[in-house]
């Protein structure tokens, strides 16, 4: 036991005497980059504006706009993020703070910090475990009741000879307003050819809803739709039903919907596939 403390004692001290060696022999700009790689903030700022940002662009632009894209992220190499990054930060921070921050995430101290992240995260998430059990238990009840609503409320969708998309409603129905009360467009104002992507998921309270993601020509339409009837409901026709109307609070501008409509599992894999096709 006492030899294997000792040599845990040596090692430190060695992983200290190199550190110490190296915290010396760094530039200034090697410095800067070796934080910026401790603390996260090249992958994580690589990953929001390639992941999070240009990536999903691609999805909804034309070819000539993702070529662009693509152009955008072949400049954004790892070097030319570093570089950005790297002078950002020697504009809030002088050369004698980086260098004291360097040495910090150099010690042990910042070492274990670095190190003890997941760890920490845990301890502080179960420090608040009876916090997060009486929420999970008003959440199960919120579920549980909503369910028995959807079930005892739920609107069934009703057959529709129109073709599948977004339809303006051209009566005035009222606040009760029923889907076989409704009546719709000739024609649908966003097409299925205009829907890039489908996804089934459900909502915090476990109800099924569909995700749907337009195409950049879509998006527009669907823009306009939502900005000349708000207050008004959209007809939404899918697998020859008209599946849902809900009533627009607010313009829809960036081609993202969700919908909602106490959907069985059923439902929502028949809507998912009629989409597919």
């Amino acid at each position: 036991m006492q030899a294997s403390l000792n040599f845990m004692k040596i090692a430190l001290q060695a992983l200290m005497i190199l550190v110490s060696s190296t915290v010396f022999s760094q530039t200034h700009n090697e410095k800067i980059i070796s934080i910026l790689k401790a603390n996260g903030s090249i992958e994580g700022y690589k990953s929001f504006i390639i992941d999070m940002t240009i990536n999903p662009l691609k999805y909804n632009s034309n070819k000539s706009d993702s070529l662009k894209l693509v152009e955008i992220e072949k400049k954004l190499t790892d070097k030319e993020i570093e570089k950005r990054l790297s002078k950002a930060y020697s504009e809030v921070y002088n050369e004698s703070e980086i260098d004291e921050i360097y040495k910090f995430y150099n010690s042990a101290t910042g070492i274990k910090l670095l190190m003890s992240s997941d760890i920490l995260e845990e301890k502080f998430r179960n420090s608040f475990l009876d916090v997060h059990n009486d929420i999970k238990s008003i959440l199960d009840e919120a579920i549980a009741k909503n369910q028995k609503e959807s079930e005892d409320n739920r609107e069934i969708p009703i057959p529709s000879e129109k073709e599948d998309g977004f339809y303006s409603v051209t009566n005035l129905p009222n606040s009760n307003y029923k889907l076989e009360n409704l009546i719709l467009a000739l024609k649908p104002e966003v097409k299925k050819s205009e829907i890039l992507e489908i996804r089934a998921s459900k909502d915090e309270l476990n109800r099924n809803i569909i995700n749907l993601t337009l195409t950049k020509k879509g998006a527009k339409k669907f823009k306009i739709l939502t900005e000349n009837n708000i207050g008004r409901p959209i007809a939404i026709v899918l697998g020859k039903m008209l599946i849902s109307a809900p009533r627009v609070l607010t313009e829809i501008p960036d081609g993202r919907i969700q919908i909602s409509g106490n959907f069985t599992d059923e439902d929502i894999q028949k809507y998912v596939n009629s989409l597919e096709k």
